[in-house]
């Protein structure tokens, strides 16, 4: 189970950058296993409002959304997804990928509001995005993996 805390400070030094925390139990008996914080931690983050578990043959993914991850210092709170796979230590997890809008992007796009994943698609909330000349009309981005690198999204 897993849990998004959007306020949260990274121990890197980025304030309310987000976290989530994964537990771990049954019934009555949930314990806390592991913290994670995105990479980037760019501050007022969000890492954490949308998640999305999906289970590939034996691997799971975890997708963590951070819409007011910023793409750049030019390009504010244009959000970002992040990829986690489980590691070989019980309960530790490792950010394997980062999609974002790329140099699509612009501010206040907020990529990751809401996170899905599918077998080879990750599709992500955008829900201020641009549309022709309509302002905040909002898409569903959607990713696919990379058959060339397989733990990369394009």
């Amino acid at each position: 189970m897993f849990g998004g805390s959007i306020a949260r400070d990274n121990p890197g030094g980025a304030t309310m950058s987000g976290s989530v925390t994964s537990f771990y139990g049954g019934p009555g008996s949930f314990a806390r296993e592991d913290e994670l914080f995105s990479v980037s931690g760019s501050s007022n983050a969000q890492f954490g409002q949308s998640l999305s578990l999906y289970v590939d043959g034996n691997a799971p993914h975890l997708f963590v959304g951070a819409p007011f991850a910023n793409q750049s210092a030019s390009v504010a709170d244009s959000g970002a997804a992040y990829m986690f796979l489980p590691q070989a230590a019980p309960g530790a997890w490792i950010q394997q990928d980062r999609v974002s809008l790329g140099s699509d992007a612009v501010g206040s796009d907020h990529l990751g509001s809401s996170v899905s994943m599918f077998g080879m698609y990750v599709a992500a909330g955008t829900p201020l995005r641009e549309v022709g000349t309509k302002t905040n009309a909002g898409v569903v981005e959607i990713f696919t993996r990379d058959a060339i690198f397989a733990d990369g999204f394009q």
